[in-house]
């Protein structure tokens, strides 16, 4: 496997190429793990909703209608910039 280096490619050495594997596999997997956290963390307003009661009412919905439940997270890694207010202090 070769990568640039300034101007000139270069061949990995076998360690590197398995670091690099280490590091995208562990990158999906993070990215699964994220995914999950936001689908649970969105699911968790339906399901208040649902269960909540006030003392000694009854349950505002006696069923459970469907739902569907849609969560994403950004498939390519960045960083976000800060921005300065406009007319702030620099």
């Amino acid at each position: 496997m070769h990568v640039r280096h300034g101007a000139t490619p270069r061949t990995l050495a076998e360690s590197e190429i398995a670091q690099r594997y280490r590091d995208r596999f562990q990158a999906a997997t993070g990215d699964t793990d994220r995914l999950h956290q936001a689908a649970a963390s969105g699911l968790g307003h339906p399901s208040a909703y649902l269960t909540s009661t006030e003392p000694g009412v009854r349950p505002t919905v006696t069923h459970s209608p469907g739902w569907l439940a849609l969560a994403a997270v950004p498939a390519v890694r960045g960083r976000a910039r800060r921005r300065r207010p406009r007319g702030g202090a620099a």
